[in-house]
């Protein structure tokens, strides 16, 4: 370059190919621990008032992406229910200091099998609000060690607060009639 001459010099770094070998390493993990797992989902049939005599279905339900052994699924059910007999596989019951414990046992789950066991409750007296049951357990064996998985936590009952905002807007509808009548009334 001569004196006072001035060069422009231009370079753009392309990161498309970083960024598209990241996303499929990504997926690739994802996929990898998605198929190497096993789940545990506890939901619930009905989801109403808690009235002494009404029956509630529980349901367990159990996936699994890879072959596992010595398969036990544990719920406790507390005090306040009293555990009904279901159609269905039946699991061992176990009175204990604050409610039921239900066991189910099963040999073997296959890669990609899903097993869904369920009980029914009822509960000894009428609940305003809700009731949290706790999480069941899913013990198993894979490759030879022992391993643990816990199911989420599940309300029963309608909440207080549900009940609160359905009132609320109960008057608020009532409210908003009485005042087209007072419009009506007035036009006439």
């Amino acid at each position: 370059l001569d004196v006072c001459e001035t060069k422009i010099i231009k370079y753009s770094i392309d990161y498309s190919l970083l960024v598209f070998i990241i996303i499929i390493i990504l997926l690739l993990v994802y996929l990898f621990y998605r198929m190497r797992t096993v789940t545990i989902k506890k939901f619930i049939i009905s989801r109403d008032y808690i009235k002494k005599g009404e029956k509630i279905t529980i349901g367990l339900d159990v996936k699994t992406h890879m072959k596992v052994n010595d398969v036990e699924i544990k719920d406790f059910v507390p005090s306040v229910f009293k555990v009904v007999d279901a159609k269905g596989m039946k699991p061992t019951k176990k009175k204990i200091k604050f409610g039921t414990e239900l066991v189910w046992k099963l040999h073997q789950l296959q890669r990609g099998e899903e097993r869904i066991v369920h009980y029914k409750i009822e509960p000894l007296f009428s609940v305003t609000g809700t009731v949290k049951l706790p999480k069941a357990i899913l013990l198993f064996k894979y490759l030879g060690k022992s391993l643990k998985k816990r199911s989420n936590l599940i309300d029963i009952g309608a909440d207080v607060i549900d009940e609160y905002y359905e009132n609320r807007h109960i008057k608020k509808i009532k409210h908003h009639i009485g005042k087209l009548k007072k419009h009506i009334k007035r036009k006439k």
